[in-house]
C-alpha cells in the first residue's frame, strides 16, 4: 500500500516538469523542422529511385512489380 501511494505521489510530482519539457521542445524553430523533414523526404526519393534503377531491368515479375511500387512511392514523395 505504501509503495502504491509513493508511486502515485512521484508521478504527480514529476508530471508538471514533463509538461514543461514538452512545451519547450515544441516551441523551437519551425523552419529548422521543415528543413529536417524536407531532407528526409529527399532521402526517401533517392532510395526509391536507386531501387527502381536496379530492379526495373530484372527478369523476375515480382521484382519488376516491386520496381513499379518504388516508382509510385517516389512520385508520391515528389508530390
Amino acid at each position: 500500500m505504501i509503495a502504491k501511494v509513493l508511486t502515485i505521489s512521484i508521478m504527480v510530482g514529476v508530471s508538471p516538469f514533463i509538461g514543461l519539457l514538452n512545451s519547450n521542445a515544441f516551441s523551437g524553430d519551425h523552419e529548422e523542422l521543415a528543413k529536417y523533414y524536407e531532407s528526409c523526404i529527399v532521402n526517401e526519393i533517392v532510395k526509391c529511385d536507386s531501387k527502381l534503377v536496379l530492379l526495373r531491368t530484372s527478369k523476375s515479375k515480382n521484382l519488376q512489380d516491386y520496381a513499379k511500387m518504388e516508382a509510385q512511392k517516389a512520385e508520391f514523395f515528389r508530390a
